[in-house]
């Protein structure tokens, strides 16, 4: 299955967990997980956790052509097969280092194992 959304990050700002009060945020059973994020313009950084453990730091998104481009596999995954038990906690912090409003715009997509 497949989930994705969008989400405005503010010029200068971090919001600490974009899936904050998503069913993905605890993981409600043991899956394999993959990633995929596109930003509208430059100055985006993903950070993704799993319990507190850095499983990919300061990544750089790539450019979608327009901003309702969503992430395409495999280019724009940037966690593939990754696993999760459940009641695992998945954080993904996104830190905008431009001086304006950005959109960024992700996928999750999962197998329960």
């Amino acid at each position: 299955m497949t989930i994705q959304k969008r989400v405005q990050i503010g010029a200068t700002s971090t919001n600490a967990n974009i899936l904050s009060g998503s069913i993905f945020e605890f993981l409600p059973a043991d899956m394999v997980l993959n990633l995929g994020f596109v930003m509208e313009g430059a100055g985006l950084l993903v950070t993704i956790l799993r319990n507190g453990e850095i499983i990919a730091e300061d990544v750089v998104p790539n450019i979608g052509a327009a901003a309702t481009t969503m992430p395409k596999i495999p280019d724009d995954y940037m966690v593939t097969e990754e696993p999760f038990l459940g009641g695992d906690r998945l954080t993904v912090k996104v830190q905008n280092t431009s001086g304006g409003a950005l959109y960024l715009n992700y996928a999750v997509n999962y197998t329960e194992v």
